[in-house]
């Protein structure tokens, strides 16, 4: 004959079948919360990768500009245009 399952035992099972879907449940909200992460890490990256290379375009721009100047200056007083700092 077949035995009834007690209703401690059945109350047992409801409660870890509860306890099983709340787990996944929390699985599938952290699963979402590390996508959705992952997915703002990218986007931060590319953001600092843009401004990165924006930067280094601006100090680049900067150097040259630079270098224009002490050219500029160097040929001023190769051409005896200007006196050295050094002579004033």
């Amino acid at each position: 004959m077949h035995k009834m399952a007690s209703r401690k035992t059945l109350s047992r099972i409801v409660n870890r079948t509860e306890d099983a879907q709340d787990i996944i449940k929390q699985k599938e909200c952290l699963d979402q919360a590390h996508k959705t992460f992952q997915i703002q890490l990218g986007i931060g990256g590319r953001l600092f990768a843009a401004d990165a290379h924006q930067q280094a375009m601006s100090t680049q721009k900067q150097v040259l500009s630079t270098q224009q100047q002490v050219m500029q200056k160097l040929d001023a007083i190769q051409q005896g245009v200007v006196l050295p700092p050094n002579l004033k």
